[in-house]
């Protein structure tokens, strides 16, 4: 099960969270039917290691008919296509110990060493050609782009556009035409920027989790007993049902010459104080 995040490796993209998600999305887990907690057996860091077998009983609770379900390591792998380390990126060092110390690179923090490709010999301004990117895209199960903010997200259009189910946040540019709940992962937190104030989102880890396993398992019963989810369709069926509705509204609404047409009659509607008088058109020359 082939999950990618086609995204720079900078900030606004929350890197770590899309990591955390993906370690809990692999990790054995318990869950109580009475209170509805969730345990994953953890190998974030030592400070938040959590041994599954070592869960007899709900803490919360007590109930001890807990269900448990199986790992999803060697079964499914993520995919980023950025640059991984920084610099030249303005991000996170994916890979590399920069500055010495342990643990090195965010891959090896999130204990996620084998269970992580990544496009080769690309850098900033310099990706692959679009044939490429298209098999990549095609490639995928799943994409993400869970950002702090998007005026657009570029990326979860092209991957509807090649047929793949993107997961987005639940806030920016990206909700115009990512539209269902099912892939808009929730907020936890909002957090101001520097300087301009503006607001950052940060997804919710669990609700993130639970939006991929929707995604993956191709029996229902599953998200039942993990999350108390119920829902009639779920992995496969329903990655294949939303791709082919996803693609069908890309290539209806979504075309250069409709959206060019679109902004024109904009500019040609707007007038400038001194500049523009009411009747003038704007023309689009060619260079």
């Amino acid at each position: 099960f082939m999950i990618g995040n086609f995204n720079r490796n900078q900030p606004r993209k929350n890197i770590p969270e899309m990591l955390h998600a993906f370690r809990y999305f692999l990790d054995a887990w318990k869950s109580c039917p009475r209170c509805h907690a969730i345990f994953f057996e953890s190998k974030v860091k030592k400070s938040l290691k959590i041994n599954i077998s070592d869960i007899k009983k709900c803490p919360y609770c007590g109930y001890s008919k807990l269900n448990e379900g199986e790992g999803k390591e060697g079964k499914a792998l993520l995919f980023l296509h950025m640059v991984f380390n920084s610099p030249p990126e303005q991000g996170w060092n994916l890979t590399e110990k920069k500055w010495g110390g342990s643990p090195g690179g965010l891959i090896e923090e999130y204990n996620l060493s084998g269970h992580v490709l990544h496009t080769e010999n690309i850098s900033v301004g310099m990706g692959v050609p679009d044939d490429v990117m298209n098999q990549l895209y095609n490639a995928m199960d799943l994409t993400l782009n869970v950002s702090a903010a998007e005026g657009w997200g570029l990326t979860g259009l092209e991957s509807m556009a090649a047929g793949t189910i993107p997961l987005v946040s639940n806030y920016g540019g990206h909700l115009d035409f990512v539209e269902r709940p099912e892939q808009r992962v929730e907020i936890s937190r909002f957090r101001p920027q520097p300087v301009t104030n503006v607001l950052w989102a940060f997804p919710d880890i669990l609700d993130f989790t639970k939006k991929m396993d929707l995604f993956y398992y191709d029996d229902p019963k599953i998200l039942e007993q993990k999350y108390s989810l119920k829902v009639p369709l779920s992995g496969k069926a329903l990655r294949e049902l939303y791709a082919k509705m996803d693609r069908e509204k890309v290539v209806k609404y979504y075309d250069w010459n409709r959206i060019a047409k679109m902004w024109l009659n904009l500019f040609e509607n707007v007038r400038l104080k001194g500049r523009l008088r009411a009747g003038d058109k704007i023309r689009l020359v060619k260079f």
